[in-house]
């Protein structure tokens, strides 16, 4: 007996990975399988009481149960085993018997350190809202290399046009090396907004409460000017050439455009109730405004910043996004919208509804591979990521990843798609080939973007 009890605290341990039979991080309880005498504790000796002589045949039942814990950090586990007998004779004359046996050990060893990104191509940055950190992972190794602290509560992570830089928001900005990996400054900012200008020379930061955007210089990380625009500015549409940027002022129902080289507010323009998401075509003629109440966009001619035309905005929009050829605009939808939670897909060419595509969930974000053929939608309150073909219009593929997924992000070359689950603490790797999850990584608490180093 004292064999099988020893045999039921079996533990393998290969390659600082132990793997525990029967055993998990909460306790237990049941009965060792046949497998339990195969293995046994690796230089752990018990001593069990010695069992009472018998001088007589007779016939016993004997019951064996077990219950264990663990506990496990990044270096270290400890296990606690409990293993009890019960021998119950058939016969009367002789006594039951109860045995129980008690093990706890703990092995220590030193973690082996994740390479650092190598190329850069394979780095993934994770803004973890709740933990306020920032989570890098190594994607060719598929593990996180570093943790790097931020700004309470960080929603956005946005990179440098060259990748040298990370910008995350949070109760402060937090300005990352990419290259040496430290961070380089910390900037009295709050927001959940960042956004960079496309030469990279300047960071534009909305503040809600202030009713003002903070702009910083990137070759001294500090703020160079803060400027005055509507009420609880929501969002920065930068356009392609750098030369203007348009300000959503949520609670002024009007978007402030501001001259980039001057870094004035050149005009002040009307549109509906509560704006709050804005988006810029590609080549930079028009800049879409979804205001919330209203479910509508309107459409500011960039020349002239004047609204030039009113179109479909969807339904509480959680999102919106631009193709890369610029014909055609995504909306993904935070409420039901006629069929349920979908997808509003309005033209750029005439400011109309082209479809509703109907993905029976809420949207949270687009993402489009850079060939413009697929569009991936994280359906936040479905714990899955619809795949639309977007020359059809239809969902080719559903894939399920991490609870309450909220933002995705797509490599340069199209093959990869990162999801971050806001309450899975994860983010999962999409194979595009198969549109199947081939990764799902630990991170952070409320993992809410992810981006990729280019």
């Amino acid at each position: 007996m004292r064999r099988r009890v020893g045999a039921m605290a079996a533990i393998l341990i290969s390659s600082g990975v132990a793997l525990i039979s029967g055993c998990s991080t909460s306790s237990k309880t049941g009965t060792p399988s046949p497998t339990d005498s195969q293995t046994a504790l690796p230089t752990q000796q018990t001593t069990a009481p010695a069992s009472p002589t018998v001088t007589e045949s007779r016939t016993v039942t004997i019951t064996a149960s077990f219950s264990c814990s663990l506990t496990q950090t990044a270096n270290s586990l400890t296990l606690t085993f409990l293993a009890t007998s019960s021998f119950s004779p058939t016969e009367s004359k002789t006594p039951s018997e109860t045995r129980t046996h008690s093990i706890t050990r703990t092995w220590t060893q030193s973690p082996t350190p994740v390479p650092t990104c190598a190329p850069a191509a394979a780095c993934v940055y994770v803004a973890n809202g709740g933990s306020s950190n920032l989570s890098i992972i190594n994607s060719a190794v598929n593990l996180v290399a570093l943790t790097v602290a931020t700004g309470a509560g960080p929603a956005l992570t946005v990179l440098h046009p060259n990748g040298s830089r990370a910008y995350v928001s949070g109760s402060y900005l937090t300005v990352y090396d990419t290259i040496s990996n430290v961070t380089v400054a910390t900037v009295g900012v709050s927001s959940w907004i960042v956004r960079v200008s496309p030469n990279g020379s300047r960071v534009f930061v909305p503040i809600w409460s202030a009713g003002s955007v903070a702009v910083l210089d990137t070759s001294s990380n500090s703020v160079i000017a803060t400027i005055p625009v509507g009420t609880n500015p929501a969002e920065v549409g930068i356009t392609p050439n750098g030369s203007l940027a348009f300000v959503p002022n949520n609670g002024s129902n009007n978007v402030s455009v501001v001259d980039i080289p001057t870094l004035g507010v050149v005009v002040t323009v009307p549109v509906g109730q509560s704006p709050g998401l804005v988006a810029i075509t590609p080549i930079g003629s028009r800049a879409y405004v979804h205001y919330g109440l209203n479910d509508t966009l309107s459409v500011i001619d960039t020349a002239t910043t004047a609204v030039i035309a009113t179109a479909p905005g969807g339904c509480l929009a959680a999102y919106l996004a631009i193709t890369g050829n610029g014909s055609l605009v995504f909306i993904a939808n935070g409420s039901l919208c006629g069929c349920g939670a979908s997808v509003t897909v309005v033209s750029t060419s005439t400011n109309a509804l082209v479809t509703t595509i109907c993905n029976g969930a809420t949207g949270s974000h687009v993402a489009f591979t850079p060939d413009g053929s697929l569009a991936y939608v994280p359906n936040y309150y479905s714990p899955n990521v619809s795949v639309i073909d977007i020359a059809s219009f239809s969902i080719i593929a559903t894939v399920g990843v991490g609870s309450r997924p909220r933002h995705a992000a797509i490599t340069p070359d199209g093959s990869w798609i990162w999801v971050a689950n806001e309450w899975g603490a994860s983010v999962s790797r999409i194979a595009r080939s198969t549109n199947a999850v081939t990764a799902t990584i630990g991170v952070g608490s409320s993992p809410w973007s992810v981006v990729i180093r280019p």
